[in-house]
């Protein structure tokens, strides 16, 4: 049997530059998904909170007196090359990023410089020497996303000079605006990211892993068509799963499992290599399609393999997922509670397929799986109320499960 990636690049990326992560963890993370055709490292290595490089000859940016977050953490230089080498032996591309101009502020509280300034970019090229010598891989990502453009020739002659040190340059978008030819890479963060004809792009636009929900997160992952194609091509290379670490969590552990890494990553690196997906979603809150359908079919399948990792190739990892292709669930809209939170409706008293209130009907549906939204973490607030058998409710508010959701 002959077999092959429907997409080039199946990356994940971990950003210590808010939060630290040692070099045994990030080892762990990468011998272990490499197993299952992750090819790339993407690893995020200066924010505001932190530059977690070590500079040998400006080692005042490492100082805790210029890290708000995680003081005394950061990677030698030597670190950086031992990981390098450990890819290679994966077979997996580590990809560096030093963000720029945005995201800086370690910088700026280090040098009292702004990147676009001058003298910023004096001090920033002799780090990119740096930076280039320690990283023996083909590409260095220079960021530039979420910032105000003060001087038009930062990003153009930085990308010249990384360049100019034998790197191909990624770019986040959007950010800086490019022309064929002026850039090698796109990197795609927002739905307002267009990949370009000429530009290859890698697509996290709808892949990030900070929800904090891998049960909702892993069926729209494993749906999902990168960038809406089939299969990659010149212009799409790929895609690149993101842990952004915006909250602050003291384990590493906790890191992992919170985010529903593995799960996660077993889910898209199945799709990047298989192609395809088909995205599924009714507008009423719930996640998996009906049961009659080919997408339900082919994730239970997906699940019932990947808990079979779970047990056999994870055993030992924090790995937070339980089957949920087996979970029902009775849907009506909301009942009004006009604020009172401890109102008693219909549904908790006897289950039927629609209910009479208040001169109002409110039917039933039934839906499958674990992740129900009651609100999507950045979106609008889902009309709908969960009830399901008397017991599963009142041990739900007993463990605080449902006043929280609807607060986030």
């Amino acid at each position: 049997m002959v077999d092959w990636p429907a997409f080039r690049i199946r990356g994940f990326m971990q950003d210590v530059g808010r939060s630290y992560i040692s070099m045994e963890e990030l080892k762990r993370e990468i011998e272990i998904l490499s197993r299952f055709k992750i090819n790339v490292f993407h690893w995020h290595l200066t924010e505001n909170q932190a530059w977690r490089l070590e500079s040998k000859i400006f080692p005042m940016l490492n100082d805790s007196v210029n890290t708000t977050r995680m003081p005394g953490k950061y990677y030698t230089l030597e670190e950086a090359r031992e990981l390098v080498d450990f890819c290679k032996k994966h077979q997996v591309m580590l990809i560096p990023e030093i963000d720029m101009p945005g995201h800086s502020a370690a910088f700026v509280r280090a040098f009292r410089h702004d990147m676009q300034s001058s003298e910023g970019m004096k001090i920033l090229k002799l780090l990119l020497d740096e930076v280039c010598e320690t990283f023996d891989v083909p590409y260095l990502h220079i960021g530039t996303d979420e910032v105000e453009f003060t001087n038009p020739h930062f990003v153009p002659e930085m990308v010249a000079y990384v360049r100019s040190k034998g790197k191909k340059v990624i770019s986040w978008n959007p950010g800086w605006h490019y022309k064929p030819g002026e850039i090698d890479m796109t990197h795609l963060w927002s739905y307002r990211g267009k990949a370009q004809p000429g530009i290859p792009a890698i697509d996290s636009k709808f892949h990030y892993l900070n929800h904090f929900d891998v049960f909702g997160d892993i069926v729209a992952l494993y749906n999902s068509r990168i960038y809406n194609q089939t299969e990659g091509s010149e212009d799409i290379a790929g895609t690149i799963l993101a842990l952004w670490h915006d909250r602050l969590i003291d384990k590493e552990w906790n890191l992992v499992i919170e985010n529903g890494l593995y799960p996660n990553m077993l889910a898209i690196a199945e799709r990047a290599w298989r192609g395809g997906g088909t995205e599924y979603f009714d507008g009423l809150g719930t996640i998996l399609p009906p049961e009659d359908t080919e997408a339900f079919k082919e994730f239970a399948d997906f699940e019932k393999r990947m808990l079979w990792h779970k047990e056999h190739t994870f055993k030992g990892y924090p790995f937070a997922y339980v089957k949920q292709t087996n979970v029902k669930w009775n849907i009506t809209d909301a009942f009004p509670n006009d604020g009172n939170l401890s109102k008693v409706f219909p549904p908790e008293e006897e289950l039927k397929d629609s209910y009479e209130y208040e001169g109002k009907t409110y039917g039933v549906r039934q839906a499958t799986g674990a992740g129900i939204y009651l609100r999507h973490v950045w979106g609008n607030m889902f009309l709908l109320s969960m009830r399901i058998l008397r017991k599963i409710i009142r041990l739900m508010r007993i463990l605080g499960c449902i006043r929280p959701m609807l607060r986030r």
